[in-house]
């Protein structure tokens, strides 16, 4: 009887072995599309950059509705460059607060084959220097992804953030 049980034992260890290991592994970069979304914002509260800037699409869009700031012109045209959007709002925000938290919770995702859409209620809590208030917005926001080679990244970022109240100093 004992032989037996040892036997079976072995056997749904040896079954969980092959199937384990007849799953592919998923790595951070077979994540699904909502978990990209959920990296991006999470490295953008962590002030990590380049971690951020990792989840974006080589030529990645923003959408600009409009400006985030007042006195900050839109470009021509209702796109720019996302990357560069980024590496602008970590030069300005990240020395300009103490703290900054984006916490995008994830609505709706649609995949189809090497494209997706991930819809999220976006929550953003700043905390700026010299300032006992904590500025807090609530937005929806759109992120379209592309699948290349097993990645996701995301290529479209766009918001119905509106306009704050923190005047961004313009280049003469």
């Amino acid at each position: 009887m004992y032989s037996v049980q040892l036997s079976v034992k072995v056997m749904v260890i040896w079954l969980a072995i092959m199937l384990s290991a007849a799953a592919p592994a998923v790595s951070a970069a077979d994540d699904k599309p909502a978990a990209v979304v959920t990296e991006f914002n999470a490295a953008i509260s962590a002030r990590d950059l380049e971690r951020a800037l990792a989840c974006l699409a080589v030529g990645s869009v923003q959408l600009q509705l409009h400006p985030a700031h007042p006195g900050v012109k839109v470009s021509s045209g209702m796109t720019s460059d996302l990357v560069n959007n980024w590496r602008a709002v970590g030069t300005i925000l990240f020395p300009a607060t103490d703290s900054y938290e984006r916490r995008a919770d994830v609505t709706a995702v649609e995949e189809s084959g090497d494209l997706a859409t991930v819809w999220t209620l976006t929550r953003t809590e700043s905390h700026r220097k010299q300032s006992t208030q904590a500025k807090v917005q609530q937005f929806s926001e759109l992120y379209v992804l592309m699948r290349q080679q097993g990645t996701w990244k995301i290529a479209v970022q766009a918001s119905n953030r509106q306009p704050d109240d923190f005047a961004v100093p313009t280049p003469k």
